[in-house]
């Protein structure tokens, strides 16, 4: 086993890429209608998801 030192922002950007990843997420994401309150973590998670999106509008085009 060993240990891996982050910094916070790295830590952020790791829940924001696992909670873009979450089925419910998805699934929301894609029906329906996603409100992102402040905060520097939900900073990161709209990230993500604006990433995802052209993403998948590139892939489609």
């Amino acid at each position: 086993m060993f240990q891996v030192t982050i910094t916070p922002a790295t830590g952020k950007r790791l829940i924001a890429k696992a909670i873009t990843q979450h089925a419910d997420v998805k699934k929301v994401l894609s029906s329906g209608t996603v409100v992102i309150i402040a905060g520097t973590t939900n900073g990161y998670v709209a990230e993500e998801i604006i990433i995802m999106e052209k993403t998948l509008t590139k892939r489609l085009k």
